[in-house]
């Protein structure tokens, strides 16, 4: 996907290497994890989930990311150091929805940052389709 670079500077510390990996649980879980000089600074990921869940529950229960701010719409929480969007495969037919989570380690854009972020990201998500496979 094609996020924009400012968007995930606010992530990175300073460093000399940065490093991604991905790793893949079949359809359920997909993680990407950010390095910079082998410390681990940024993750994400996404979670084919059974639906009723809302996204506040799930950032809680198994994201571990505390919502302190929630959209209007309620499809996204977020805080300094993470943030959960929903996407509602159910909506359109299917049987699971989509957790798409983001975590930092270091965060200097603040909880604003990390909102532009997980919006962005959600943005570029939909436009792959992703209900399609569940």
């Amino acid at each position: 996907m094609s996020i924009d670079t400012d968007l995930v500077d606010s992530f990175m510390p300073p460093g000399k290497r940065i490093q991604q990996t991905e790793n893949e649980a079949g359809l359920i879980v997909w993680t990407c994890e950010v390095s910079v000089d082998g410390k681990d600074v940024f993750r994400i990921s996404h979670d084919n989930w059974e639906p009723g869940w809302s996204t506040r529950r799930f950032a809680v229960r198994h994201a571990y990311v505390k919502p302190v701010h929630e959209a209007a719409d309620k499809s996204y929480v977020y805080s300094e150091n993470g943030a959960v969007a929903t996407v509602r495969c159910t909506d359109q037919g299917g049987d699971r929805d989509l957790f798409l989570v983001a975590k930092a380690n270091e965060n200097t854009a603040g909880a604003k940052g990390m909102e532009k972020f997980i919006v962005a990201y959600r943005d570029e998500f939909l436009k792959s389709d992703p209900c399609t496979d569940l």
